[in-house]
This record gives structure tokens, sequence and C-alpha cells, in this order.
């Protein structure tokens, strides 16, 4: 059972689990497992009802109620959530995951003072954790603090340079109050890496200062590393298309519904390049004119007005 769990098979790990519990009833560790991989396989009812069950064995079980708690918040329940975790604050737990956990919840409930305040707890636990900074960085742009936002990962991104992921979440975050040439800065003063998503990165800053050659050069090394998402593969198609690459533009479309063939937004770029390339096969586009409708690609405004990444 534990070989299914490390090989990422949940669905039989669960199975095996529900057959050993039935074997040894009561067994605490059994039904804490049991949730989190109930919680793997997204079946969080399902997992909630096992952390209930290891609460009524264990009921002063801060891990289970902890548990429990994401297990809420992952079924949509916010309120339920902070009500188990609040207990186990009360405990006198203060643990990074705690805290963080906490800020996504209130987060959650719209109470962004709270949520700005967990996550600098969490960040006090564990300053160079991605995830509590990006919470944190949120939280304050939707309270409106724009200029506080990226302090938190200014100071991180100093302080931690061998980290790139944190490094590029937070280029990504200058994207988005458009600080192209601050971007470009930060990243021109790393060493340059082969990787996709620096690459990637290094075509949105030359794209934004409007030097369209180097954006070009940097996302087609971007493209070849095949480690890209498939988020930031679109961002490339969209930008092609306003090139009028429509054979580099449906290459890229192709190559991601190779894979995953109902691809909402694949599909629809996809038709796009049909459609502006005069291509034979646009008879096709019959069957993507909702998606494309969705996406208002028909209209003649430059295509980045109306998709704009974060």
């Amino acid at each position: 059972m534990f070989v299914l769990v490390e090989m990422g098979d949940y669905e039989k790990a669960y199975q095996e689990l529900n057959t050993q519990i039935h074997k040894f009833p009561g067994h605490y560790e059994l039904y804490n497992l049991l949730g989190a991989v109930a919680s793997e396989c997204e079946h969080f009812e399902k997992a909630i009802r096992a952390y209930q069950k290891a609460l009524k064995i264990r009921p002063n079980s801060d891990v289970a109620r902890h548990n429990l708690g994401l297990a809420y918040r992952k079924n949509g329940e916010p309120e339920k959530a902070l009500k188990e975790y609040q207990i186990v604050l009360n405990s006198g737990k203060h643990s990074y995951q705690l805290m963080h956990n906490l800020g996504d919840t209130y987060f959650d409930l719209g109470h962004f003072e709270q949520a700005a305040t967990y996550f600098r707890n969490a960040l006090k636990h564990n300053f160079a954790s991605v995830e509590s900074h990006i919470g944190l960085s949120e939280t304050l742009w939707q309270s409106g603090e724009n200029k506080l936002f990226l302090n938190s990962f200014e100071k991180a991104v100093a302080k931690f340079p061998e980290k790139y992921n944190l490094l590029y979440a937070y280029i990504r975050r200058l994207f988005r109050i458009q600080q192209y040439q601050k971007a470009l800065e930060v990243l021109q003063n790393r060493p340059e890496s082969p990787e996709g998503e620096h690459q990637f990165l290094l075509g949105r800053c030359w794209w934004g200062i409007n030097i369209p050659e180097q954006a070009v050069a940097s996302f087609s090394k971007a493209l070849q590393s095949n480690k890209l998402s498939y988020s930031d593969q679109l961002f490339i198609c969209r930008s092609y298309l306003e090139k009028g690459a429509h054979k580099e533009a449906k290459a890229i479309c192709s190559s991601i519904l190779a894979t995953v063939s109902h691809h909402t937004e694949a599909l629809a770029w996809w038709g796009v390049c049909l459609r502006q390339a005069g291509d034979p096969q646009e008879a096709q586009l019959n069957n993507y004119e909702q998606l494309i409708g969705s996406y208002q690609l028909l209209d003649k405004t430059p295509i980045l007005t109306f998709i704009k990444p974060c």
C-alpha cells in the first residue's frame, strides 16, 4: 500500500487502505492516511469523513484536526476549515504550515487584513517559502496595497538568490504592474539559465519593452526545453499570431493538443491560427465557433487586449 502511495497510484492505495481498515477498525494511523490519500484523489468529502473518524479515536490529535481543516478548505468550506485551524492554534501549535493555511483560509473569506497577518507569521517561520510570499503579495494586491505587494518578494529574492522559483514568481508579479524593464534588469543580473521558464520570462520582458526580435529568440529557446507550461506556451502562440507567424503559432497549439486533445484554449487558438492564415482546413472551425467566441478572439482589436496573462 505504501508502495502505491510512493508511485502516485492513489486510487489503488485508497482501495487498499479501505481493505486494511475493515481488518483493523479503530486504527488511527490508517484513517489519517486514508484522508491524505483521498485528498490526493480530490475526494475531499471522503477525506473529511476519514479525518473525522481519526479524531473520534484521538480527539486531541492536532495532525488530524489540521488535515481536516485543509480538507474542508479544499472542499470549498473555508468557515469550517477556520474553525478546525483555530482549535489547533488555541492548543499552542504555531507551525509554519498552520500559519500559511490560516492565511489561505482568511484570503478565501475575503478577510485580507487577517490573511496578511498570518502570511507574515508564516514567513517568520520560513522566509524562503514561495507559497507564502505569493499569498502575502496577492493579499496586499487584493486589499489595494499596490506599493507594498512586492516588498516581501524583493527581500526574499535578495536573501535567497539561489531560489529561482522565488525569482520567477517575483518576475511574474512585476509583469502584472507592467514593470518589464525592471524585470529584465533583474533577470540579466542573474546567470542565464537554459531552463524554459527563464527564457520565456526573458522573452516576455523583451516583448513588454517592444523589442520583438529578441523576444522571439528567447521564446524559441524556451520552447526547445519541452518543459514550459501550457499557459506559457499559449502566450508565445498569441505573440506569434500578433506578428503574423501563423505556422509557428499553429505548431504550438498542435503540440499541446497532441498531449491534451481537449485543451479548450489551445483548441480556440488553433482555430484562430487557421482562420488568420486562410488555411484550407478552415471549414473545421465550425466545431470551434463557440470556443472562439468565448475567448473573444475574432474581434479585430489586437489579441492581447482581451487575454492578459497574469
